[in-house]
C-alpha cells in the first residue's frame, strides 16, 4: 500500500514498532502527520482500510480499492 501511495505522489510511512495507538497518534502529531490510516487485522480481513484527519477529527473506513483509487 505503501508503494501505491507513494506512486501517486502521497508521502507516506509505516510506524517503525509495534505500539499502542495513543504512542503512535504522538508520533504523528509530533512530525505533523495530517492523516493516518489503519490497516489491522479486521481491515485486512475485510480488505477495507481505515483513515483519519487528525485535524478534522473525522475518521472512515473504506473499501482498500476505493482507498487507492481516490
Amino acid at each position: 500500500m505503501i508503494v501505491q501511495l507513494r506512486e501517486k505522489g502521497i508521502s507516506a510511512e509505516l510506524y517503525p514498532e509495534n505500539a499502542k495507538i495513543n504512542k503512535q497518534f504522538t508520533y504523528a502529531e509530533k512530525k505533523g502527520i495530517k492523516n493516518l490510516v489503519f490497516l489491522g487485522e479486521e481491515e485486512i480481513k475485510n480488505k477495507t482500510v481505515t483513515y483519519k484527519n487528525l485535524e478534522a477529527g473525522e475518521q472512515k473506513t473504506v473499501s482498500l480499492e476505493e482507498f487507492l483509487n481516490d
